[in-house]
């Protein structure tokens, strides 16, 4: 009876083990897949929306309030306060993430809570962008629309 007992338990150990092979395996697969789809759709976009997402990869820290996005190769953002901006010792703190793109020169960002957002992009160079029109925002007051854009828009800190 024993000998029975032993048999059993290790076929379900042994099944047990298969089973969450197998789940490796097709998650794996799944994250094969997932990756052939956005580099389907990244080759399939405007060379000119390609180089642009290339660009915003990285973090991008504003100019003007302690908060800083950043843009992942995979297609997914955050918008954060970054650490001690607020205060010292201030831990950093996630208030917004979900997909993003660039489609026909716009960002398109969708939350992870469903609020979609269009935004034009005013490149200066490629460490200082303006979230806007920069033709229509601009305060000639600040000079030229460079020190606006490094007064209201966002550098990238990597």
């Amino acid at each position: 009876m024993k000998s029975i007992s032993k048999i059993a338990f290790f076929l379900l150990i042994s099944l047990a083990f298969i089973s969450c092979k197998n789940n490796d395996v097709k998650a794996n697969n799944d994250d094969k897949k997932d990756q052939q789809k956005v580099k389907k759709v990244v080759t399939n976009k405007n060379p000119k929306d390609v180089q642009m997402m290339q660009k915003l990869e990285g973090i991008w820290q504003s100019n003007h309030e302690p908060v800083a996005m950043q843009f992942f190769e995979d297609g997914s953002y955050r918008r954060f306060i970054p650490a001690d901006q607020n205060e010292p010792d201030a831990p950093e703190e996630e208030f917004d993430n979900g997909k993003w793109t660039v489609d026909a020169g716009l960002l398109l960002l969708n939350s992870a809570s469903g609020d979609k957002e269009k935004i034009i992009l005013s490149w200066m160079d490629d460490e200082l962008i303006y979230l806007g029109n920069i033709e229509e925002e601009f305060d000639p007051k600040f000079g030229s629309k460079e020190e606006f854009a490094a007064e209201f828009g966002f550098s990238k800190t990597n």
